[in-house]
């Protein structure tokens, strides 16, 4: 005789959260490329706009090495722009999912957070890695600062696209406005064009 076993509350909604977890990363890497694509583009992307940046102002930005300052400031928008735009789009996205009583929408943005920041976690490894096989030198004065700076940014992040997610629920052109939003995000996030190198007298009339 078969018999039924009963599962509390907490474990039913970690494994739903695990089994959406799984499915974001069949969604996702579906090509032959798979998850090492999710690595590849940032850490090419952040690699092309050093070596431009570094031919405009010598290898050195405001006292660092002009990769080292790419790399920490592409990082953060990155993931600040990425995971806003995930995360909103976390609730439409397994809509069809809720039918079942035991999924629920939190599940779901918790479950693509957690992925987009496992992500970025392999991105930042395997950028150390390349400076290790480069032998680059590096510093870190308080690495402990900077992994808290990765972890209020995560946090920022998913608490406005969550915002965000259940705002375009309710008006869906929402949508447009965030996407129009995210976009002059890198120009004002100082990475490539910072508040140093401009005119002293900007603010003054």
């Amino acid at each position: 005789m078969a018999t039924v076993k009963k599962r509390s509350t907490l474990v039913i909604w970690k494994d739903v959260i695990f089994a959406i977890f799984l499915r974001e990363i069949k969604s996702k890497f579906n090509d032959k490329l798979g998850i090492a694509w999710s690595v590849i583009s940032p850490v090419s992307f952040i690699l092309l706009l050093s070596f431009i940046r570094g031919k405009m102002d010598g290898g050195h930005t405001h006292g660092i090495p002009t990769f080292f300052f790419m790399v920490y400031g592409m990082i953060l928008v990155q993931f600040l722009t990425g995971m806003i735009e995930t995360v909103s789009a976390s609730i439409k996205k397994n809509k069809p999912l809720y039918a079942f009583r035991q999924v629920q929408p939190i599940s779901s943005v918790i479950a693509i957070a957690g992925f987009e920041f496992l992500v970025k976690v392999f991105v930042i490894l395997t950028i150390a890695v390349l400076c290790l096989f480069l032998k680059m030198e590096t510093q870190m004065d308080d690495p402990i600062e900077v992994i808290l700076i990765v972890v209020r940014v995560w946090l920022i992040a998913t608490s406005l696209g969550l915002i965000s997610a259940l705002a375009s629920c309710y008006v869906p052109e929402l949508d447009k406005l965030r996407s129009l939003a995210m976009r002059p995000i890198f120009f004002i996030s100082g990475i490539f064009f910072s508040f140093k190198i401009s005119p002293e007298n900007i603010g003054i009339t």
